[in-house]
């Protein structure tokens, strides 16, 4: 349940109205269904406002996701993903980072092991691919056999046949 402007005594209101104050410089909010939880906090503050929509029953959170971006001009709260509080911790620090010179290292080495999971996997993708690029190519030879096969078994019958019927013709000559 969202605090509402008029219950000043609500602790999410007291929480942000004094957040300034106590040293906290961006503040993240979650909300589901209406969402308006972020919009409420970015329009009691100047602190940059980072929304997470969380997923609800509805078109696995559409309606979060729509409640927290669609605030008015000059009330902006910056919005990731449904269930996105990784990438709001990250755009967070990112926003720090231009303060604090130590969060930038962090958060480039960071972005070094992501791109190396990233390639790691990747990688396991395009073996994967080429196994079963390899399978539909032994699957297509051995499909090709089998009809190569069918073929020639079919000519033997047929050659068979025509021997087994001269033989008949030639016994019933002789008759």
């Amino acid at each position: 349940d969202a605090p509402r402007a008029e219950s000043a005594a609500d602790p999410r209101i007291v929480f942000v109205r004094s957040a300034e104050d106590n040293g906290i410089e961006i503040i993240i909010g979650a909300s589901g269904k209406a969402a308006h939880l972020p919009g409420i906090m970015a329009g009691l503050t100047t602190l940059p406002v980072i929304g997470i929509p969380i997923k609800t029953s509805f078109e696995g959170g559409l309606d979060s996701l729509l409640s927290i971006v669609q605030m008015p001009s000059g009330v902006p709260v910056a919005t990731v993903a449904v269930d996105g509080s990784q990438n709001a911790a990250i755009l967070a620090a990112q926003i720090l980072a231009l303060k604090y010179p130590e969060l930038k290292k962090k958060l480039e080495d960071q972005r070094k092991d992501v791109e190396r999971v990233l390639a790691d996997q990747k990688s396991q993708r395009d073996a994967l691919a080429g196994k079963e690029a390899e399978q539909a190519k032994l699957l297509a030879d051995t499909q090709g056999q089998e009809a190569a096969y069918q073929s020639l078994s079919s000519n033997r019958n047929s050659q068979i046949n025509s021997l087994r019927a001269q033989q008949a013709a030639e016994l019933a000559t002789r008759a």
